[in-house]
């Protein structure tokens, strides 16, 4: 099936906004014992935002997890990878060059019929196919991002990886970027 974008300018221009963004995380004094960073796309919506965490970010989540449902609702290990709880993120700050490939990919999407089986067929081969592709190219941009991101403040068991909005199984990709070790002891115990 063809592509609908050209993934190697998107991965490329993807590739120089998140360097800048992680090269302005490097320069921040808030951001100091970063154990995870995530590129946490949602293939639904066309969109991805770079998010991480500190140890600082993530003992401020666990109090206001207490002060909300008090001390037994969640232990920090189970909020540690959630990112919901993640203190830090960028999203909408794409420059417009950015944008042009989610709204292409949008207006190629609502443009298909899906009324007859055959145009659902069709619809349901081009999405699954976009989304391989969206997850593959992302893959890419974060392996190209670690010379930038070997520069932060980590943790010893830092990690970073692709992960799917969508996807019950938030370590679904995890072993393309986390190496085996780390992998088994930091991943391994959040599986489904």
């Amino acid at each position: 099936m063809k592509d609908i974008i050209d993934y190697e300018v998107f991965k490329e221009s993807l590739v120089l906004h998140y360097t800048s963004v992680i090269e302005q995380i490097t320069s921040s004094e808030d951001c100091i014992d970063i154990y995870v960073l995530v590129l946490c796309t949602d293939v639904t919506n066309t969109s991805v935002e770079l998010t991480w965490n500190t140890i600082g970010g993530l003992d401020k989540s666990y109090e206001e997890q207490i002060e909300i449902y008090g001390d037994d609702k969640y232990s920090i290990q189970e909020i540690k990878y959630e990112i919901a709880y993640f203190e830090y993120g960028e999203m909408y700050d794409w420059p417009e060059g950015l944008l042009v490939f989610t709204r292409t990919l949008d207006q190629y999407f609502s443009s298909l019929p899906s009324d007859t089986d055959e145009e659902c067929d069709f619809y349901n081969e081009a999405y699954d196919h976009y989304c391989s592709r969206f997850i593959e190219c992302m893959i890419e941009v974060l392996k190209q991002l670690q010379p930038a991101i070997s520069k932060l403040n980590k943790t010893p068991d830092f990690i970073s990886y692709v992960s799917d909005h969508d996807d019950v199984e938030a370590f679904q990709y995890a072993k393309e970027t986390v190496p085996e070790e780390l992998y088994n002891l930091v991943c391994a115990p959040y599986k489904n």
